[in-house]
């Protein structure tokens, strides 16, 4: 993927406050990104709650984030050096390696490693 077209869309990481034209430029963007992650292996996990911040949903996210924007996990797998956050203007995506940082730096909750693994046997 061609990071420097990231240079070259004006309007990226900024939101719902972009211009139609802007989310046009972005759209060849959107569609490189789609493609890598359509590669990607994925295992979906069965949660049957509703979202919300008690949810196992949202205890799952947030706890995922935490513990992969671990200086321990970050030192064990950093981002690659084509990895297209790089080139964000945000700070916090550059410096944790993900695209969600709400909750990076947390702690992780006790018993999330438990509760994954019984979603992941659940699910696989």
């Amino acid at each position: 993927m061609d990071a420097g077209l990231v240079d070259h869309v004006d309007g990226w990481n900024v939101g719902s406050n972009s211009t139609p034209m802007q989310r046009a430029a972005e759209r060849a963007v959107e569609v490189m990104v789609s493609h890598v992650i359509g590669a990607m292996p994925f295992l979906w996990l069965k949660i049957e709650d509703e979202p919300g911040p008690q949810s196992d949903r949202g205890f799952i996210e947030r706890n995922s984030i935490a513990l992969l924007s671990s200086e321990v996990a970050r030192a064990l797998d950093p981002a690659s050096a084509t990895w297209l956050g790089r080139h964000s203007r945000s700070p916090a995506v550059q410096l944790s390696g993900l695209w969600n940082v709400r909750g990076i730096g947390e702690p992780v909750e006790h018993g999330f490693l438990d509760r994954l693994e019984q979603l992941v046997s659940s699910s696989a």
